[in-house]
């Protein structure tokens, strides 16, 4: 149960909240041997953004919505969506992959994000979305200033376009990484980010 507080989608009366995947055949496994009142809140779910250039991105939002209203909605239980956004394995024209944070900077992607606003918007419910999760380890690739500027245009186009529901951006690192100056991937707004994350391996 969410109610009013100083961060989007934090939980009342300082009770923790938790959630499962990476996918809705373990979320399922999971969430119907847990108690009524401890089942996961957050339901993981993974896009990348240039998947959501093409005609893929109704299909996945719709599967998205498919797969969280099989497990119903009750007065005590929302189930909310953490959407983890990827920029990376992006093609290029010489048929390599590589992390496409640069051009979503530049603005080459902003039908992806349009796509995205308008994936969260028919979702009809809160969601936390994960930009470029995992940001400072090296398996990625991305570089801090042009993650950075990645960061603001998602987050500038997504609030800019009227979501019924909170949307709430999660800055994610990983403790696993090489690279542990989370400070140099910082967005320059701190109201561009609602929450830290940090992911622990191993």
């Amino acid at each position: 149960t969410m109610g009013r507080s100083r961060h989007l989608l934090e939980p009342i009366d300082g009770l923790a909240i938790h959630g499962a995947g990476q996918d809705d055949p373990a979320f399922h496994n999971y969430s119907r041997i847990m108690p009524n009142n401890t089942r996961p809140s957050i339901y993981m779910a993974y896009v990348n953004i240039q998947n959501l250039n093409t005609t893929y991105s109704s299909t996945w939002f719709g599967t998205l919505a498919k797969n969280l209203a099989n497990y119903g909605q009750q007065a005590d239980w929302l189930l909310i969506p953490q959407i983890g956004l990827s920029m990376t394995h992006c093609s290029t024209s010489g048929g390599g992959k590589q992390s496409c944070e640069e051009d979503v900077a530049a603005g080459r992607y902003d039908h992806a994000i349009s796509q995205l606003a308008a994936g969260l918007r028919a979702l009809d419910r809160p969601v936390f979305v994960r930009i470029g999760y995992e940001f400072n380890g090296e398996w990625n690739g991305y570089k801090p200033q042009p993650y950075r500027l990645a960061w603001a245009r998602v987050t500038a186009a997504v609030r800019a376009s009227g979501q019924p529901h909170p949307v709430a951006f999660v800055w994610d690192a990983s403790c696993g990484a090489r690279d542990l100056d989370f400070a140099k991937f910082r967005p320059e707004n701190d109201t561009n980010v609602d929450w830290f994350g940090i992911n622990v391996f191993g």
